[in-house]
């Protein structure tokens, strides 16, 4: 319902605000972008294939962190060096092993994974060198390195008794979710 909306002011290039009366024409330009394979969603009908071919006047395929390599340790610099820029304290550099820890991941988060990787290891890091140690990534995939944000909340959980459901006693992110949902509303009383 929504698509056709969108597509009606895209052809019109009129709105109407929420319980207005009359449409105001407007002038925009739309910079989109999706993870999601939208010719494929298109041809099983879930997306409508008239906006497809509206929205796509310019298309820019950008392929994920993990194909490309030499971005990995670029990003991650940036990153660091915002974090300096925003703290007078704190680590000033990657060592050589942390580069090579980077560069190895996969980074199934993309570049967030690693913005927030390179923040936590920033504010983690006891030296003046953030160390692959810092860095809160675990090599086995699908696994929660203990040291991070969502190690130490699955930690939290099992103390409290909540199941922890696979054999080595890790949790998968969407399963910290679950658990963090359920004791918010718990808490809440729905």
């Amino acid at each position: 319902e929504l698509q056709a909306v969108l597509l009606r002011v895209l052809e019109n290039k009129r709105v109407m605000r929420l319980g207005g009366r009359s449409y105001k024409q407007v002038d925009f330009r739309i910079i989109a972008a999706t993870n999601k394979d939208l010719n494929r969603m298109a041809k099983n009908r879930s997306f409508r294939e008239d906006l497809l071919y509206r929205l796509s006047v310019l298309t820019i395929g950008l392929p994920p962190l993990r194909d490309r390599p030499r971005d990995k340790a670029l990003f991650a610099q940036f990153f660091l060096n915002e974090c300096k820029r925003k703290n007078a304290s704190g680590p000033t550099e990657f060592n050589a092993q942390a580069l090579e820890a980077i560069k190895e991941y996969e980074w199934p988060g993309n570049v967030r994974q690693l913005r927030n990787a390179v923040i936590s290891a920033f504010y983690s890091a006891s030296a003046l060198q953030i160390t692959p140690n810092d860095l809160p990534i675990d090599r086995d995939k699908g696994r929660i390195d203990p040291s991070s944000v969502a190690g130490i909340l699955q930690k939290g959980f099992s103390e409290k008794g909540l199941d922890v459901d696979r054999e080595d006693g890790s949790l998968v992110l969407r399963d910290l979710e679950e658990e963090a949902i359920k004791a918010a509303l718990q808490k809440t009383k729905g």
